[in-house]
């Protein structure tokens, strides 16, 4: 019997005025709950309320961004479970009017999700960076083929069963692998590579490529001093992304709405910029290697 679990979406949407006394940024997590297909792969033993307390302690509180080790079959089952209340409560909230308290139950197992699934993919984040160094090759840009293998990982981490036995990383690769031979063969087909279905990708996975700290502090530096000639809106670009002067790591869409342009906009002047520090960090890197961005 298969362990996967499937509600398709529904046109219900919350009323307006139920949102409205939500959280601005939790409004998203409820819209989406009742607006997308809702999937979990866990075995039916722990589709149980009272298993809660029981799977949560069978991983870290926060993931680490090296890999699971033998925590990673309970971060997924942990990861499912809350998947499957989400699913469940929106089944029940189908048949029910929906309130504010109910609202905040779906935001806070929405969370849980997003916090576990983002957790798994950096701890396994680095089998992209290995692939896309290994198969890159034509007209697409190095952040492209990073773009591929993310959305690539975080499918893999979205169907996942680790009752299987099979390791994650033997899964994932595979996944991998798939996706960026295909974009290389499309590739050489036309001879161009157009990213623009890349784009909703990257903004819900963009988070996987966080800048490391030593990266920040050395980028942090250079904007104190300015010694790249930056103009007003890199810099700004470049503190909002880079979460500087204590702020907290803004998305592409985010930044472009505080910078007042558009995310694909925010992107184009933050690698200018990055291209610029490179040449003042380290002129050996002001060439057309590929360095580690945020996407």
């Amino acid at each position: 019997m298969s362990n996967r679990r499937e509600l398709k979406a529904t046109p219900r949407r919350p009323l307006a005025i139920v949102l409205s006394r939500l959280p601005f940024a939790d409004r998203p997590l409820v819209l989406r709950a009742f607006e997308a297909d809702l999937v979990c792969v866990l075995e039916r033993k722990c589709r149980r309320l009272d298993a809660e307390q029981r799977l949560a302690g069978g991983i870290p509180s926060e993931i680490p961004r090296d890999m699971l080790g033998d925590r990673e079959p309970a971060a997924f089952v942990w990861f499912n479970f809350c998947r499957w209340r989400v699913l469940r409560l929106v089944e029940r909230l189908r048949r029910q009017p929906l309130g504010v308290q109910a609202c905040r139950d779906v935001v806070k197992w929405q969370r849980r999700v997003c916090a576990a699934r983002e957790g798994i993919a950096l701890a396994n984040k680095g089998l992209v960076i290995v692939r896309a160094q290994a198969i890159r090759r034509g007209p697409i840009p190095y952040d492209d083929w990073l773009g591929i293998g993310y959305v690539a990982l975080m499918r893999a981490v979205d169907r996942f069963d680790v009752s299987t036995g099979y390791k994650f990383s033997s899964y994932a690769c595979a996944a991998i692998n798939r996706e960026l031979l295909r974009a290389r063969q499309i590739a050489q087909r036309s001879g161009q590579w157009e990213p623009a279905s890349l784009d909703e990708a990257r903004s819900e996975y963009e988070v996987l490529d966080r800048p490391e700290p030593a990266e920040v502090r050395e980028v942090k530096d250079a904007l104190v001093r300015n010694t790249a000639d930056l103009t007003g809106r890199e810099f700004r670009v470049l503190r909002f992304r880079y979460g500087l002067d204590g702020r907290r790591v803004h998305t592409l869409a985010e930044a472009g709405h505080l910078v007042g342009v558009s995310k694909e906009l925010v992107r184009q002047i933050q690698l200018r910029a990055l291209d610029k520090l490179r040449a003042v960090l380290d002129p050996a890197l002001a060439s057309d290697d590929p360095v580690r961005r945020p996407a």
